[in-house]
């Protein structure tokens, strides 16, 4: 789907649920969206993607829960983000939060849902791969907002059985479309690519275990698996891995984050993405890996189910 089709789907959703509000003098509405700004992946570049999509179209301030890492965007969306900081707005017809809804560490709550301004509509624009989301949670998307957001069906029936009573839209997210599309080289390899967080819940060890077994002694098959983090993130995990990497001379480990261009550049390199996580809230690399024509191996569960049922994997 093209990136302006999803910016006018999610444009006419917002018109529909919230037409009520749109004033009759024909002033753009009034936005304030609350998230990340430390990097253009994960729940980090939901909001700055929807800040970035909907900035021509509305009055929009962008409250950071984060620092702001420059170097993880282009001068141009920079200076609209710090400029609309620059001109915070008192009041807003809509407030879009896009961050975790709460962390736990030591069994202290924090949440960043404090920096809501007063506004007429809170949103949640929310997602968690797991099932049932936690108590915590549950409890503040009741107490706290108007509407959820969530960019697939399969979290929205999560939500509602974790206990969520506030109305949910699903509402998918943006993907990153590229104008540059993989082109088979007559390299004779063939080269399968992973790129997620370092942790049990991504399975990248599994993937490097899996491959081992099957393509150990054939060296026109590669994987090269981008892990995000370092090995300090998780040194178990990271002994399993490298020890895995180490039997065979065609696994290549790439740990750390990469820039956006770098990022797309190890992309457009695979022939086929593989991602066999434990779950999955929307599957945004896999999505964009098909975008540019890559095939991908996905494991059949959470929001990976819908693009495999729809035969898209």
């Amino acid at each position: 789907m093209k990136k302006k089709y999803i910016i006018n789907f999610i444009l006419i959703c917002y018109s529909s649920i919230f037409s009520n509000i749109i004033n009759e003098n024909k002033e753009k509405i009034k936005i304030q969206i609350v998230g990340g700004g430390l990097s253009n992946r994960g729940i980090e570049g939901i909001g700055i993607k929807l800040f970035e999509s909907l900035i021509d179209d509305f009055e929009i301030n962008y409250t950071l829960t984060t620092g702001l890492d420059t170097s993880s965007f282009n001068d141009e969306l920079i200076k609209k983000i710090l400029y609309s900081i620059k001109n915070n707005l008192i009041e807003y017809d809509i407030a879009i939060y896009t961050d975790l809804i709460a962390k736990i560490d030591n069994n202290i709550v924090f949440s960043n849902i404090n920096l809501l301004k007063k506004s007429k509509i809170k949103i949640a624009l929310s997602m968690l791969e797991c099932s049932p989301i936690p108590h915590i949670w549950v409890q503040y998307l009741n107490d706290f907002f108007d509407y959820i957001i969530v960019p697939t069906e399969w979290v929205k029936k999560v939500y509602i059985l974790s206990g969520v009573k506030k109305p949910i839209y699903v509402i998918p997210l943006i993907v990153e479309e590229n104008d540059i599309k993989k082109i088979k080289t007559k390299s004779i390899d063939f080269i399968f690519g992973c790129i997620g967080g370092f942790g049990e819940d991504k399975n990248l060890h599994k993937v490097a275990q899996a491959f081992l077994e099957e393509f150990k002694d054939d060296y026109n098959v590669k994987l090269i698996i981008k892990a995000s983090g370092s090995p300090s993130t998780n040194q178990k995990l990271a002994k399993n891995i490298i020890s895995t990497s180490k039997k065979t001379k065609n696994i290549k480990l790439i740990w750390g984050y990469l820039s956006k261009k770098d990022l797309f550049q190890l992309l457009l390199s695979y022939d086929a993405f593989v991602l066999a996580s434990k779950g999955e809230g929307f599957s945004l690399l896999p999505r964009e890996a098909m975008d540019i024509g890559i095939p991908c191996v996905l494991s059949y569960n959470s929001s990976h189910i819908e693009l495999c049922d729809q035969n898209l994997a």
